[in-house]
């Protein structure tokens, strides 16, 4: 495999690791409440939604994806307790869950009368079916299930665009659309994603080097994949917060999980059902994936020490996830919400301090677990202020 095809793939398989459940409603929600002032909602999105984590995947390349390695700076027990808080929040106590909730969503438009539960079981049996054999995950997520999800996206946005209305106005000041873009992007939670996908495709990255040996360095390979996905990243949630923002007034008490759904089926008619349903399910399947392999990995290496195998604890969490998708969208994302309002301002800081340290050379100053610190202490402070 040539470095371009190599950075090309594993850059697919980033983008759909970051692109799920949340990437299909957020945006739309920005651009809604955006209206002709989208690109400030935009510009908010860009930051926490793609600036953001781009820190975390730069840091983590700097670490050459040894996540272990990484937040064992803050202390063995701070950092245990908080990757199986970033893993559970990402997996199934929340986002995993989500995907499952939209995805059902999407589905509905085939088959109407199935019902949650029954759809629910049976993505968690595909998972786990596709989650089976570790090693085949980046292959099949940037070889196959990426360009056609990037297919179907492209034909939505592109229709959507061509046949877009003139965006009504808001009565909202640029601040203040941006502000939303800004804290509504925290709710994508890819921060948290990128310490844990960047590790996944490094090691992916690493593999193929040794099996196709060049001259290029890991960082180098790594940057690039990065590059690739950070730009589909940027071109959909673009797309996706115009659209939002032309279509709003359709939009009006639709659901934020059936946004995406009101705008196809305006601009596509009859042929919305098959690519919404085709869109949707792909989208949360390629990030309900990785993030079960990830959590699974972790309860069976760390929370178990090897104690209960690897195929139990895809079980295991695939269960969580189908019964916590149960508790439905709008809870889920006050969750989230609530407990990444204190995770990341410290996180960004210890992404920070990271590159800071291996830039500067002050490993020895300790900067990333001090500032850690701070920025946490200053999170929890403030809240009771």
């Amino acid at each position: 495999m040539t470095r371009k095809l190599l950075a090309v793939t594993a850059g697919f398989a980033m983008f759909s690791m970051f692109f799920g459940s949340g990437n299909l409603v957020f945006p739309l929600a920005i651009g809604a409440a955006s209206l002709d002032k989208f690109e400030w909602g935009a510009l908010g999105l860009f930051i926490t939604g793609i600036f953001v984590p781009f820190l975390g995947l730069i840091s983590m390349i700097v670490a050459e994806g040894k996540r272990q390695k990484f937040f064992s700076e803050i202390g063995r027990l701070p950092a245990f307790l908080l990757t199986f808080m970033m893993l559970a929040l990402m997996g199934p106590l929340g986002v995993s869950a989500r995907c499952i909730i939209v995805a059902h969503a999407g589905l509905q438009l085939v088959f109407e009368s199935l019902s949650e539960a029954v759809f629910a079981g049976l993505f968690c049996v595909l998972t786990g079916a596709l989650c089976w054999q570790q090693r085949r995950i980046v292959s099949i997520l940037g070889s196959f299930l990426t360009p056609v999800l990037l297919t179907s996206i492209a034909v939505i946005v592109a229709l959507g665009v061509y046949k877009a209305p003139a965006c009504a106005v808001t009565p909202l000041s640029s601040v203040k659309v941006f502000e939303n873009g800004f804290w509504v992007g925290y709710q994508t939670m890819d921060l948290l994603a990128a310490f844990f996908f960047s590790a996944t495709t490094i090691q992916y990255l690493k593999i193929q080097q040794t099996l196709h040996p060049s001259n290029v360095s890991l960082m180098r390979l790594s940057l690039s994949a990065s590059l690739v996905g950070i730009i589909l990243l940027a071109l959909v949630y673009g797309g996706f917060v115009y659209l939002g923002a032309a279509y709003g007034p359709l939009l009006t008490a639709v659901p934020a999980e059936r946004m995406l759904i009101v705008i196809a089926e305006h601009v596509l008619g009859e042929f919305a059902t098959p690519l919404m349903a085709t869109t949707i399910c792909l989208a949360c399947l390629t990030t309900l994936i990785i993030l079960t392999n990830l959590f699974a990995e972790f309860f069976h290496a760390e929370v178990t020490q090897n104690k209960m195998s690897r195929q139990a604890s895809l079980v295991l969490t695939l269960g969580l996830s189908f019964a916590v998708s149960l508790a439905g969208f709008t809870k889920l994302a006050s969750w989230l919400g609530t407990a990444l309002t204190y995770a990341y301002p410290a996180l960004i800081a210890l992404a920070l301090g990271k590159i800071a340290e291996k830039t500067f050379g002050l490993e020895r100053l300790n900067l990333a677990p001090r500032a850690f610190y701070v920025m946490l202490l200053g999170a929890v402070v403030s809240a009771f202020i």
